[in-house]
Protein backbone atom coordinates (compact mmCIF):
# COMPACT_ATOMS: atom_id res chain seq x y z
CA UNK A 1 0.00 0.00 0.00
CA UNK A 2 3.04 2.13 1.06
CA UNK A 3 4.11 1.74 -2.52
CA UNK A 4 0.98 2.30 -4.44
CA UNK A 5 0.56 5.69 -2.89
CA UNK A 6 4.29 6.96 -3.88
CA UNK A 7 3.50 5.72 -7.35
CA UNK A 8 0.12 7.94 -6.89
CA UNK A 9 1.87 10.85 -5.24
CA UNK A 10 4.44 10.37 -8.20
CA UNK A 11 1.81 10.10 -10.74
CA UNK A 12 -0.42 13.02 -9.70
CA UNK A 13 3.03 15.72 -9.55
CA UNK A 14 3.64 14.72 -12.93
CA UNK A 15 0.52 15.06 -14.52
CA UNK A 16 0.15 18.63 -12.11
CA UNK A 17 3.70 19.72 -13.96
CA UNK A 18 3.06 18.87 -16.86
CA UNK A 19 -0.63 20.60 -17.30
CA UNK A 20 1.38 23.52 -16.07
CA UNK A 21 4.07 23.19 -18.56
CA UNK A 22 1.92 23.26 -21.07
CA UNK A 23 -0.85 26.11 -19.56
CA UNK A 24 -0.82 28.73 -21.74
CA UNK A 25 1.39 27.37 -24.21
CA UNK A 26 -0.17 26.95 -28.21
CA UNK A 27 0.47 23.59 -29.84
CA UNK A 28 0.26 24.97 -33.45
CA UNK A 29 3.30 27.64 -31.90
CA UNK A 30 5.31 24.71 -29.93
CA UNK A 31 4.87 22.44 -33.39
CA UNK A 32 6.02 24.79 -35.60
CA UNK A 33 9.12 25.48 -33.02
CA UNK A 34 9.68 22.03 -33.59
CA UNK A 35 9.65 21.76 -37.15
CA UNK A 36 11.50 25.22 -37.43
CA UNK A 37 14.09 24.20 -35.50
CA UNK A 38 17.91 23.48 -36.04
CA UNK A 39 18.67 19.94 -35.33
CA UNK A 40 22.39 19.91 -36.36
CA UNK A 41 22.90 21.57 -33.18
CA UNK A 42 22.24 18.33 -31.36
CA UNK A 43 25.16 16.50 -32.94
CA UNK A 44 27.20 18.36 -30.39
CA UNK A 45 24.74 18.77 -27.56
CA UNK A 46 24.76 14.77 -27.60
CA UNK A 47 28.05 14.27 -27.63
CA UNK A 48 29.22 16.54 -25.62
CA UNK A 49 26.29 15.19 -22.61
CA UNK A 50 27.98 11.09 -23.51
CA UNK A 51 31.26 12.85 -22.98
CA UNK A 52 29.66 14.14 -19.28
CA UNK A 53 28.69 10.41 -18.60
CA UNK A 54 31.78 9.04 -19.39
CA UNK A 55 33.60 11.73 -17.07
CA UNK A 56 31.16 10.35 -14.88
CA UNK A 57 31.87 6.94 -14.70
CA UNK A 58 35.24 7.89 -13.87
CA UNK A 59 34.52 9.93 -10.66
CA UNK A 60 32.43 6.79 -9.43
CA UNK A 61 35.80 4.32 -10.34
CA UNK A 62 37.93 6.90 -7.92
CA UNK A 63 35.53 6.49 -5.47
CA UNK A 64 35.22 2.59 -6.06
CA UNK A 65 39.63 2.95 -5.59
CA UNK A 66 40.16 1.17 -8.79
CA UNK A 67 38.47 -1.94 -7.26
CA UNK A 68 36.55 -2.60 -10.67
CA UNK A 69 37.36 -1.93 -14.53
CA UNK A 70 36.53 0.97 -16.47
CA UNK A 71 34.08 -1.17 -18.32
CA UNK A 72 32.39 -2.67 -15.69
CA UNK A 73 31.79 0.68 -13.75
CA UNK A 74 30.32 2.60 -16.85
CA UNK A 75 28.41 -0.24 -18.23
CA UNK A 76 26.87 -0.28 -14.37
CA UNK A 77 26.20 3.30 -14.49
CA UNK A 78 24.21 3.15 -17.42
CA UNK A 79 22.04 0.59 -16.93
CA UNK A 80 21.10 1.94 -13.62
CA UNK A 81 20.19 5.25 -15.33
CA UNK A 82 17.98 3.32 -17.40
CA UNK A 83 16.40 1.49 -14.82
CA UNK A 84 15.93 4.70 -13.00
CA UNK A 85 14.33 6.03 -16.65
CA UNK A 86 11.94 3.08 -16.65
CA UNK A 87 10.86 2.27 -13.42
CA UNK A 88 9.96 3.90 -10.17
CA UNK A 89 11.71 4.26 -6.71
CA UNK A 90 14.81 5.04 -7.87
CA UNK A 91 15.60 1.37 -8.57
CA UNK A 92 18.63 2.02 -10.84
CA UNK A 93 20.70 3.01 -8.05
CA UNK A 94 20.66 -0.31 -6.34
CA UNK A 95 20.94 -1.49 -9.72
CA UNK A 96 23.86 0.02 -10.72
CA UNK A 97 25.20 -0.93 -6.82
CA UNK A 98 24.52 -4.92 -7.14
CA UNK A 99 26.25 -4.97 -10.75
CA UNK A 100 29.26 -3.86 -8.95
CA UNK A 101 29.01 -5.84 -5.88
CA UNK A 102 28.58 -9.16 -8.27
CA UNK A 103 31.41 -11.25 -9.26
CA UNK A 104 33.81 -8.63 -7.32
CA UNK A 105 35.28 -8.26 -3.93
CA UNK A 106 33.20 -5.07 -2.92
CA UNK A 107 30.26 -5.93 -0.26
CA UNK A 108 27.20 -5.16 -1.34
CA UNK A 109 26.27 -2.19 1.20
CA UNK A 110 29.89 -0.74 0.45
CA UNK A 111 28.63 -0.89 -2.87
CA UNK A 112 25.51 0.94 -2.26
CA UNK A 113 28.07 3.81 -0.20
CA UNK A 114 29.98 4.80 -3.16
CA UNK A 115 26.26 5.75 -5.19
CA UNK A 116 25.33 7.72 -2.20
CA UNK A 117 28.46 9.27 -2.19
CA UNK A 118 28.73 9.93 -6.05
CA UNK A 119 25.43 11.38 -5.23
CA UNK A 120 26.38 13.73 -2.94
CA UNK A 121 29.53 14.80 -5.08
CA UNK A 122 27.29 15.26 -7.60
CA UNK A 123 24.90 17.18 -6.27
CA UNK A 124 27.44 19.44 -4.16
CA UNK A 125 28.74 20.55 -8.03
CA UNK A 126 25.82 20.99 -9.18
CA UNK A 127 25.26 23.67 -6.35
CA UNK A 128 28.41 25.19 -7.60
CA UNK A 129 27.87 25.68 -10.87
CA UNK A 130 24.61 26.63 -9.88
CA UNK A 131 25.99 29.24 -7.77
CA UNK A 132 28.62 30.42 -10.31
CA UNK A 133 26.09 31.44 -12.92
CA UNK A 134 23.60 32.72 -10.48
CA UNK A 135 24.64 36.34 -10.28
CA UNK A 136 23.77 36.90 -14.10
CA UNK A 137 20.41 35.08 -13.54
CA UNK A 138 19.43 37.25 -10.28
CA UNK A 139 21.63 40.12 -9.87
CA UNK A 140 24.81 40.29 -7.95
CA UNK A 141 23.34 41.79 -4.94
CA UNK A 142 20.81 38.89 -4.45
CA UNK A 143 23.19 36.17 -5.38
CA UNK A 144 25.67 36.52 -2.92
CA UNK A 145 23.44 35.66 0.46
CA UNK A 146 22.11 32.79 -1.38
CA UNK A 147 25.56 31.48 -2.64
CA UNK A 148 27.26 32.59 0.74
CA UNK A 149 24.36 30.69 2.60
CA UNK A 150 25.00 27.13 0.11
CA UNK A 151 28.81 27.25 -0.24
CA UNK A 152 28.93 27.44 4.05
CA UNK A 153 25.92 23.93 3.81
CA UNK A 154 28.26 22.52 0.94
CA UNK A 155 31.23 22.64 3.18
CA UNK A 156 29.46 21.51 6.36
CA UNK A 157 28.19 18.62 4.46
CA UNK A 158 31.88 17.56 3.40
CA UNK A 159 33.18 18.24 6.77
CA UNK A 160 30.99 15.96 8.33
CA UNK A 161 31.72 13.20 5.59
CA UNK A 162 35.72 13.73 6.10
CA UNK A 163 34.95 13.55 9.73
CA UNK A 164 32.77 10.73 9.60
CA UNK A 165 35.30 8.26 6.83
CA UNK A 166 38.03 9.28 9.53
CA UNK A 167 36.19 7.91 12.23
CA UNK A 168 34.26 5.40 11.39
CA UNK A 169 35.23 2.73 14.06
CA UNK A 170 34.17 5.28 16.63
CA UNK A 171 31.00 5.77 14.68
CA UNK A 172 30.09 1.90 14.52
CA UNK A 173 30.77 1.81 18.34
CA UNK A 174 28.53 4.43 18.86
CA UNK A 175 25.82 3.24 16.50
CA UNK A 176 26.30 -0.24 18.14
CA UNK A 177 25.92 0.58 21.53
CA UNK A 178 22.90 2.99 20.38
CA UNK A 179 21.05 -0.36 18.72
CA UNK A 180 21.51 -2.14 21.28
CA UNK A 181 19.13 -0.41 23.37
CA UNK A 182 16.44 -0.76 20.90
CA UNK A 183 14.21 -3.62 21.25
CA UNK A 184 13.62 -6.36 18.37
CA UNK A 185 16.81 -5.02 16.56
CA UNK A 186 19.96 -7.22 15.67
CA UNK A 187 22.51 -4.84 16.61
CA UNK A 188 25.66 -6.99 15.26
CA UNK A 189 23.53 -6.93 12.32
CA UNK A 190 23.14 -3.73 11.77
CA UNK A 191 26.73 -2.42 12.87
CA UNK A 192 28.03 -4.84 10.08
CA UNK A 193 25.89 -3.42 7.68
CA UNK A 194 26.62 0.43 8.67
CA UNK A 195 30.40 -0.75 9.00
CA UNK A 196 30.25 -1.79 5.28
CA UNK A 197 28.45 1.16 4.40
CA UNK A 198 30.98 3.48 5.40
CA UNK A 199 33.48 1.73 3.95
CA UNK A 200 32.12 4.04 1.22
CA UNK A 201 33.32 6.88 2.48
CA UNK A 202 36.99 5.81 2.26
CA UNK A 203 37.73 8.16 -0.53
CA UNK A 204 37.49 10.91 2.12
CA UNK A 205 40.68 9.27 3.36
CA UNK A 206 43.04 9.69 0.26
CA UNK A 207 43.17 12.92 -0.98
CA UNK A 208 44.30 12.48 -4.53
CA UNK A 209 41.23 9.73 -4.68
CA UNK A 210 39.23 12.86 -3.06
CA UNK A 211 40.62 15.73 -5.86
CA UNK A 212 40.29 12.75 -8.72
CA UNK A 213 36.25 12.04 -7.41
CA UNK A 214 35.51 15.86 -7.56
CA UNK A 215 37.66 16.86 -10.42
CA UNK A 216 36.04 14.30 -12.96
CA UNK A 217 32.92 15.50 -11.68
CA UNK A 218 33.10 18.61 -12.24
CA UNK A 219 34.08 18.20 -15.94
CA UNK A 220 31.43 15.96 -16.19
CA UNK A 221 29.39 18.81 -15.44
CA UNK A 222 30.79 20.86 -17.72
CA UNK A 223 30.16 18.88 -20.95
CA UNK A 224 27.03 18.32 -20.10
CA UNK A 225 26.18 21.65 -19.56
CA UNK A 226 27.73 22.68 -22.84
CA UNK A 227 25.88 19.95 -24.35
CA UNK A 228 22.86 21.64 -22.92
CA UNK A 229 23.64 24.61 -24.46
CA UNK A 230 24.28 23.17 -27.90
CA UNK A 231 20.85 22.10 -27.84
CA UNK A 232 19.71 25.38 -26.59
CA UNK A 233 21.03 26.57 -29.46
CA UNK A 234 18.63 24.54 -32.06
CA UNK A 235 15.88 26.64 -30.98
CA UNK A 236 17.76 29.71 -29.66
CA UNK A 237 20.27 31.11 -32.23
CA UNK A 238 20.84 33.85 -29.65
CA UNK A 239 20.97 31.56 -26.23
CA UNK A 240 24.30 31.64 -24.08
CA UNK A 241 26.09 29.16 -22.25
CA UNK A 242 24.69 31.06 -19.01
CA UNK A 243 21.61 29.87 -19.96
CA UNK A 244 22.17 26.04 -21.07
CA UNK A 245 24.57 25.66 -17.61
CA UNK A 246 21.58 27.36 -15.40
CA UNK A 247 19.06 24.67 -16.80
CA UNK A 248 21.09 21.77 -16.59
CA UNK A 249 21.82 22.63 -12.80
CA UNK A 250 17.98 23.56 -11.97
CA UNK A 251 16.74 20.51 -13.64
CA UNK A 252 18.96 18.31 -11.61
CA UNK A 253 17.94 19.60 -8.80
CA UNK A 254 14.18 18.97 -9.30
CA UNK A 255 14.65 15.74 -9.78
CA UNK A 256 14.62 15.16 -6.28
CA UNK A 257 11.04 16.02 -6.51
CA UNK A 258 8.69 12.81 -6.15
CA UNK A 259 7.21 12.14 -10.27
CA UNK A 260 6.91 9.49 -12.47
CA UNK A 261 10.31 7.54 -13.67
CA UNK A 262 12.57 10.62 -15.53
CA UNK A 263 10.75 13.18 -13.83
CA UNK A 264 8.21 13.20 -16.65
CA UNK A 265 6.44 16.63 -16.22
CA UNK A 266 8.83 18.07 -13.67
CA UNK A 267 11.21 18.03 -16.45
CA UNK A 268 9.35 19.96 -18.62
CA UNK A 269 7.96 22.09 -16.04
CA UNK A 270 11.31 23.39 -14.42
CA UNK A 271 12.44 24.36 -17.88
CA UNK A 272 9.91 26.13 -18.90
CA UNK A 273 10.26 28.10 -15.56
CA UNK A 274 13.72 28.53 -15.82
CA UNK A 275 13.91 30.12 -19.32
CA UNK A 276 10.95 32.12 -18.35
CA UNK A 277 13.56 33.99 -16.33
CA UNK A 278 15.70 34.77 -19.11
CA UNK A 279 12.26 36.14 -21.18
CA UNK A 280 11.55 32.98 -23.11
CA UNK A 281 8.28 32.51 -24.27
CA UNK A 282 6.57 29.20 -23.19
CA UNK A 283 6.05 27.79 -26.85
CA UNK A 284 9.93 27.91 -27.74
CA UNK A 285 10.65 26.84 -24.06
CA UNK A 286 8.11 24.07 -23.77
CA UNK A 287 9.52 22.35 -27.66
CA UNK A 288 12.94 22.82 -26.36
CA UNK A 289 12.46 20.82 -22.96
CA UNK A 290 10.50 18.35 -24.87
CA UNK A 291 13.37 17.25 -27.24
CA UNK A 292 15.81 17.86 -24.27
CA UNK A 293 14.02 15.48 -22.43
CA UNK A 294 13.36 12.74 -25.87
CA UNK A 295 17.54 13.70 -25.96
CA UNK A 296 18.29 12.25 -22.03
CA UNK A 297 16.10 9.35 -22.25
CA UNK A 298 16.71 7.97 -26.01
CA UNK A 299 20.47 8.01 -24.93
CA UNK A 300 20.46 6.53 -21.58
CA UNK A 301 18.05 3.99 -23.67
CA UNK A 302 20.90 3.13 -25.68
CA UNK A 303 23.84 3.41 -23.69
CA UNK A 304 21.88 1.17 -20.68
CA UNK A 305 20.59 -1.06 -23.57
CA UNK A 306 23.97 -1.84 -24.62
CA UNK A 307 25.62 -2.97 -21.57
CA UNK A 308 22.42 -4.98 -20.61
CA UNK A 309 23.34 -6.60 -23.93
CA UNK A 310 27.17 -7.07 -23.25
CA UNK A 311 26.68 -8.85 -19.95
CA UNK A 312 23.71 -11.25 -21.14
CA UNK A 313 21.26 -9.12 -18.20
CA UNK A 314 17.46 -8.48 -18.81
CA UNK A 315 15.91 -5.40 -17.50
CA UNK A 316 13.50 -7.54 -15.56
CA UNK A 317 16.06 -9.43 -14.30
CA UNK A 318 18.22 -6.67 -12.75
CA UNK A 319 14.89 -5.08 -11.48
CA UNK A 320 14.05 -7.91 -9.26
CA UNK A 321 17.98 -8.32 -8.54
CA UNK A 322 17.81 -4.95 -7.60
CA UNK A 323 14.74 -4.96 -5.20
CA UNK A 324 16.26 -8.07 -3.23
CA UNK A 325 19.56 -6.13 -3.35
CA UNK A 326 20.18 -6.00 0.16
CA UNK A 327 20.57 -9.56 1.91
CA UNK A 328 20.63 -10.84 5.49
CA UNK A 329 23.84 -10.25 7.30
CA UNK A 330 26.12 -13.66 7.52
CA UNK A 331 25.75 -15.27 10.53
CA UNK A 332 29.76 -13.81 11.66
CA UNK A 333 28.31 -10.17 11.36
CA UNK A 334 29.71 -9.73 7.64
CA UNK A 335 27.50 -7.97 5.07
CA UNK A 336 26.41 -10.41 2.52
CA UNK A 337 27.38 -9.38 -1.09
CA UNK A 338 24.10 -10.13 -2.91
CA UNK A 339 23.68 -13.16 -5.25
CA UNK A 340 22.75 -12.93 -8.53
CA UNK A 341 19.37 -14.18 -9.14
CA UNK A 342 18.85 -17.00 -11.95
CA UNK A 343 17.27 -15.87 -15.34
CA UNK A 344 14.12 -18.10 -14.66
CA UNK A 345 13.37 -17.03 -10.84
Amino acid sequence: MRKAAQILLGLAISLLALALAFRGADTALVAAALRGANYLYLVPGIGLIWLGLYLRALSWRAILGHQVTYRRVYDAMNEGYLLNNLLPFRLGEFGRAYLISRGSSIPAYQALSSVVVERVIDLIMAVVLLLAFLPYVIGLDLARSAALSSVLLGVAALAGLVVTARQQARVVRLARAVLERLPGLHAQRWAARLEAALAGLSVFQDPRRALAAGGWSFLAWVAAGLGAWFTLLAFLPGATPVMGFVVLTVVALAAAVPSLPGSAGVFELTIVTVLAVFGIDNNRALSFGLIFHAQQIVLTMILGGLALAREGETLAHLARSARAFVRPARPNGSALAPKPLSSDQ
